[in-house]
């Protein structure tokens, strides 16, 4: 399995001092389920997002979180990704066929979708509010990450298209 937008990526594991690579196992300390995953699907789709994470230490995967923002109301993100480099909240798509999408619908088949991009980058501000609403201290709030959005497309043979010029965000496709 392996992640794609256009072209293959390489995994990002660790790699230990004979050479041998190390990759998060579903019983890693660093592999947080938090809640049941929504369908079969989803599982297979959030095991091989984990085979793609390294178990350094430095990357945490907290699975199907779901939290309470300054709102009060409730969010859930199927995986919120903790790496060297950024805080993810990761939005996973089962979404199977040709997928059509513009700023602000996907089309899918007879279906149209709100794009799921923004949802969840809408997610991922209100999770950095939150955060930087419980910082007590300025060297406390300035550690807060940016918390980035990304849409992961796992669906059986799905192909996927940007409408015109239109800008849709960060969106891979696992397969």
């Amino acid at each position: 399995s392996r992640l794609e937008k256009g072209r293959a990526v390489t995994r990002c594991h660790d790699t230990k001092p004979n050479g041998a690579i190390t990759t998060m196992r579903f019983d890693s300390r660093n592999w947080k389920v938090m809640g049941p995953a929504a369908s079969t699907a989803e599982a297979e789709a959030l095991d091989a997002v984990r085979e793609l994470l390294p178990d350094d230490g430095a990357t945490t995967a907290w699975v199907n979180r779901t939290f309470v923002h300054t709102s009060e109301r409730t969010a859930e993100v199927d995986v919120l990704l903790l790496t060297p480099v950024g805080l993810f909240c990761i939005e996973l798509k089962g979404w199977a066929g040709r997928i059509v999408a513009n700023s602000q619908r996907w089309e899918q088949k007879a279906k149209v979708h709100p794009n799921p991009f923004l949802v969840t980058d809408r997610k991922s501000k209100l999770l950095a509010a939150l955060l930087k609403s419980n910082a007590t201290t300025l060297e406390e709030d300035k550690a807060v990450p940016w918390v980035r959005a990304i849409v992961v497309l796992h669906g059986e043979g799905s192909a996927f298209e940007v409408a015109g010029a239109s800008p849709i965000g960060r969106v891979l496709r696992l397969d």
